[in-house]
């Protein structure tokens, strides 16, 4: 509980920055392959572990240690609630869903994900999975989808999907039909598939982001044609990413302003927003920037799921700011629209509001 999620955050980042030149030290030789990898993977470990057990008050138990097998994530990660989901390919879609509850939602229209779960609920080809705790993936297949539990548990309907065990579901087929417990094949990220040939015409730069090899990213993406950077939404997310975990912060908000103010339609606008209010409150030391950057996320999609998230940030950082009139308006704002949020402690914190 004496954790806070900037610290949590910190670490994490640290950790992709030992990963990196853990993958760098790579290329000396064979020799040092089998030490990086167990390092890698005890360092890994012990981030999921940590970042699970600090975002559940209450518990001290802790999830079994798996390894991931075939885990691919994307360029770029988004947050619900107080689960991080990892984006497996261009090809993947998803949208956060209003809270309900006590618990965040998520829907995956196409594609597949890497989650670490905490109070979830997603929603897939109609049908809902329910996770207190886990992490997991899970991707579209056809008009079903596959659900591989590498920690935790998974409910679907009246089924538990355990830690180590996959579970298929076909529409055309009732019920759904649980996989054997194994190792779950690699998930092949959607602009890697044959049908897509065009994949490899992708920046190196882009394979270093998905790879999360951040400080070899941004040198590869600053030696690149800068349109690849510009390309799409997922490539100014993807920089965006690479800057603030490769060491060169400063440069984010470079690439989350312009999918703001360019792609305001876009449904990942909210989250480049309520991004740049972390990178600026947690790495830059720009609170009011940071609030004003909450505020424009919720603006963005005021009953979207980030919605609550962001004005209690933005609470947090007007306070931080020294702004503890606007951080009192602000808390009041946010105690009047979301009475029961997860966030109502912080908030009455930050804005020294007393208890009720």
């Amino acid at each position: 509980d004496a954790w806070d999620r900037p610290r949590v955050d910190a670490l994490l980042e640290r950790t992709h920055e030992r990963i990196a030149a853990h993958r760098r030290s790579r290329r000396i030789g064979l020799s040092l392959a089998a030490c990086l990898v167990v390092g890698v993977g005890l360092g890994a470990a012990a981030i999921w572990r940590g970042a699970l057990e600090t975002r559940v008050e209450g518990h001290d138990d802790t999830l079994a240690e798996h390894a991931v097998p075939g885990a691919s994530a994307a360029g770029w990660t988004m947050e619900v609630g107080d689960s991080h989901v990892a984006l497996v390919g261009d090809g993947t879609d998803v949208r956060a869903l209003p809270d309900e509850g006590s618990r965040a939602g998520l829907e995956l229209i196409s594609g597949a994900i890497e989650v670490d779960g905490v109070a979830l609920r997603v929603l897939v080809a109609d049908q809902q999975l329910v996770i207190e705790r886990a992490r997991f993936g899970l991707s579209r297949v056809g008009a079903g989808f596959e659900v591989r539990v590498d920690a935790g548990e998974v409910r679907f309907g009246d089924r538990t999907i355990a830690a180590g065990g996959r579970l298929v579901f076909d529409p055309a087929a009732a019920p759904a039909i649980p996989a054997p417990a194994v190792v779950a094949p690699e998930v092949v990220a959607s602009d890697e598939a044959p049908s897509r040939p065009r994949a490899e015409a992708k920046p190196k730069w882009r394979a270093l982001v998905r790879a999360r090899d951040w400080a070899e990213a941004y040198t590869e993406m600053k030696r690149a044609d800068p349109k690849t950077v510009r390309a799409s939404v997922d490539a100014l997310m993807a920089a965006a990413d690479a800057a603030r975990f490769g060491g060169h912060p400063s440069e984010a908000p470079e690439y989350l302003s312009e999918v703001i103010d360019a792609h305001a339609r876009h449904a990942m606008a909210p989250l480049a927003a309520f991004t740049l209010g972390r990178v600026r409150l947690e790495q830059l030391g720009a609170p009011a920037d940071a609030a004003r950057a909450f505020a424009k996320a919720r603006a963005l999609d005021p009953s979207g799921a980030l919605a609550a998230d962001a004005l209690a940030r933005e609470v947090e950082a007007w306070a931080k700011a020294g702004q503890l009139e606007t951080a009192r308006s602000r808390a009041r704002a946010y105690l009047e629209a979301y009475p029961d949020g997860r966030r109502v402690a912080a908030v009455r914190r930050h804005a020294e509001l007393p208890a009720p």
